[in-house]
């Protein structure tokens, strides 16, 4: 039995936003996207399903657009394709306030191309919010016994 069976299966990043006006990205790598709160460009050739959490930390957060989007370059530099859009984003409007976005392979595969494997959270709230992102990638494709979020680091 594999002590890690999870971390073979998900793949898991937080990302944490001090404030959102300020424009600094999360991770501090990314890519702007087309609003304010951009996440970073995630692949997600090897995986077939997606969760996107948004929580904000303080204040009334204002929630405008929380959409995920597919683009074919690793640093969003091709054309954004919408693969879905939380319809009453507005709801989120208080401190520890939470929205999630869902995806699977054959939501991408309608909406999109297959050059177009890179995915990312397209958030839009009031200025000078802290909020926290997570992605919950699952099902990887290639899994090995014994790869964990460490190894699989290590070895990028």
């Amino acid at each position: 039995m594999s002590a890690n069976r999870l971390s073979e299966n998900f793949k898991l990043l937080v990302y944490h936003e001090d404030d959102a006006s300020a424009g600094v990205q999360l991770p501090a790598d990314a890519q702007t996207t087309t609003d304010n709160v951009p996440t970073g460009w995630i692949d997600f050739r090897d995986y077939e399903k997606a969760l996107v959490f948004y929580m904000t930390i303080d204040g009334a957060s204002n929630l405008s657009v929380f959409r995920i989007l597919a683009n074919s370059d690793s640093d969003g530099g091709g054309t954004d394709v919408v693969i879905k859009t939380l319809t009453t984003p507005a709801n989120v409007n208080a401190a520890l306030e939470t929205a999630f976005l869902e995806i699977d392979a054959d939501d991408l595969n309608q909406t999109a191309t297959s050059a177009e494997r890179y995915i990312t959270a397209d958030l839009n709230q009031a200025a000078a919010q802290t909020c926290v992102v997570v992605y919950l990638l699952q099902n990887r494709r290639d899994k090995k016994a014994g790869l964990t979020t460490a190894t699989e680091t290590a070895s990028t």
